[in-house]
């Protein structure tokens, strides 16, 4: 399931790139297929893969005439209806003809008990900090990696990269 959320937030991600760079109608429409298909894949979680890139663009974008930011949410939430629709195309036909228990188990048991009592989760989050700088290794102890950052952060590429990272 992680490749197809991987894949799926790419799509993602390149429609957002393709709608600042171009027409936004496209842009768009590729990132809602993006967030369908990771519905899809493993439900909700394709929004935090791709929302906090999508409604923090002017961190990220170039102040420019083209590009403005109330069109800009309104293209995310269009593609945020886009994913919707494409996830509903399955998601409708299965609820009706699978059954109570079907419906149960595929809108709460395998979307949100997944993510609240999962395996993997049974740590609080906190309890991973102290082992970050050991995961982010050999980038927090390479000097020279930090100094080739100073000119790179007015670049809109990094800053995009740097919001989706963290």
């Amino acid at each position: 399931f992680d490749t197809l959320v991987t894949f799926s937030t790419l799509i993602t991600m390149y429609g957002a790139i393709v709608a600042y760079r171009g027409p936004l109608k496209n842009g768009w429409l590729i990132a809602g297929l993006g967030i369908g298909l990771g519905i899809l894949a493993k439900g909700p979680v394709i929004l935090v893969h791709t929302f906090p890139v999508l409604l923090l663009a002017p961190l990220w974008q170039p102040r420019s005439p083209e590009v403005r930011f109330g069109r800009w949410y309104a293209g995310v939430a269009v593609a945020f209806v886009t994913g919707l629709a494409v996830a509903a195309c399955w998601v409708l036909p299965a609820i009706i003809f699978g059954g109570e228990e079907y419906r149960e188990a595929i809108l709460w048991k395998q979307t949100a008990g997944r993510m609240v009592n999962a395996f993997d989760h049974r740590r609080p989050f906190w309890w991973y900090l102290p082992i970050l700088p050991f995961l982010l290794l050999p980038w927090t102890t390479w000097g020279t990696f930090w100094r080739s950052l100073r000119g790179l952060a007015f670049d809109p590429g990094v800053r995009l990269c740097s919001i989706w990272a963290g």
